[in-house]
């Protein structure tokens, strides 16, 4: 390994976050001396890429000493877990959402507030807000350094996918209707 090479964990590799996560940091050739990647036995059996499924290992085995960074992709769970763990001592980035508003995490846009990366790796935690959050500081930056905003009202549609248990309530309700029952209502 390289000497600049970085030794990588992931919690929630299974999930469709940390899929893409390891394809962008593959694509990108980032470079990484140990990747091991965790995640819950189910999910890791359910995945359709048998190779991806067995670059997987069980969460409940879960190693992060000596981890240069810790990507968290999962859910609010699997983060609670970790996240006071006397083994983690490299860099937390939190692509999940959970720690975002813990007023010890650097929320992170790039593109925003750059500025902010190194002292928040000196900290070694840090967050990326919601999908919306983050599409919206991006496009409104640079009418934010141009003219002052004083108010904005945003109206943000969520996909069902991102609630837990979205899906699967989607797919009772559909069920519900067509088979000519009224859905309950949550």
């Amino acid at each position: 390994a390289e000497e600049d090479d970085v030794g990588t964990r992931q919690i929630g590799a299974a999930s469709e976050l940390g899929r893409d996560l390891r394809d962008v940091l593959v694509e990108r050739a980032f470079p990484v001396s140990q990747w091991r990647l965790y995640d819950e036995a189910d999910t890791i059996v359910a995945l359709d890429d048998e190779e991806q499924a067995r670059a997987i290992r069980p969460i409940d085995g879960a190693d992060l000493a000596g981890a240069d960074i810790v990507f968290f992709c999962g859910g609010a769970e699997q983060t609670a877990r970790f996240i006071g763990s006397s083994e983690l001592d490299g860099v937390v980035i939190d692509l999940g959402q959970t720690l975002a508003l813990r007023d010890d995490v650097a929320l992170v846009v790039p593109e925003v507030n750059a500025d902010i990366v190194e002292s928040a790796i000196d900290e070694r935690l840090l967050a990326t807000p919601l999908p919306a959050a983050t599409a919206l500081a991006v496009a409104l930056s640079p009418i934010e350094q141009s003219v002052r905003l004083r108010r904005l009202t945003v109206t943000c549609l969520e996909p069902v996918s991102s609630s837990a248990g979205g899906i699967q309530e989607l797919a009772r309700q559909t069920g519900d209707l067509l088979s000519g029952r009224e859905p309950e209502p949550l």
